[in-house]
């Protein structure tokens, strides 16, 4: 197992592209902000915009560990890699959001958000995937006809070749 491969690697940068997903979340609520910013209000801009950019980024890198580390958790003890997997890892980040909101209520609302949202994501995935795969090997039946065929026709010129020459 390679180091990309390894959960613990896969959790941490979960847990990164979380806290980037933060960030990007940050710029969205401060942007409207911007336009009235010149360099005397710059200072007490920044003095703002800092627990904001802090509260998403760890928020967002909360979510993503949170939501791996339940994922690969529960695929080690199970040994299976199935869609369950991540429904378990959505109620851990649905946990995660509870906990760090302190309500109970947001907490069950995001588990009734986050669980179905990503089951049906991996119930459609698992469909396209079936799909392609199936489709695959569609492909390489047809590829392996048309190969059988060519042989058999270059087999049989060689033996009317061979019979026009013999007569």
């Amino acid at each position: 197992m390679t180091a990309e491969e390894s959960p613990m690697s896969k959790v941490v940068q979960t847990g990164i592209v979380g806290g980037a997903f933060g960030a990007l979340a940050a710029t969205n609520i401060t942007y409207p902000k911007t336009p009235f910013v010149t360099q005397t209000t710059l200072p007490e801009f920044f003095r703002s915009t800092n627990s904001v950019f802090a509260k998403s980024i760890t928020a967002g890198a909360l979510l993503g560990l949170s939501y791996s580390a339940g994922k690969h958790f529960t695929k080690s003890i199970r040994q299976q890699d199935d869609m369950w997997n991540d429904v378990v890892g959505s109620l851990a980040a649905a946990l995660t959001v509870g906990i760090y909101k302190s309500n109970i209520r947001i907490t069950v609302g995001a588990a009734l958000l986050f669980a179905p949202a990503i089951y049906a994501m991996k119930r459609v995935n698992f469909e396209i995937d079936d799909t392609a795969s199936r489709n695959a090997v569609r492909i390489n039946k047809e590829a392996r006809t048309d190969l059988f065929l060519q042989t058999k026709l270059k087999e049989l010129n060689s033996q009317d070749e061979a019979l026009d020459t013999a007569l």
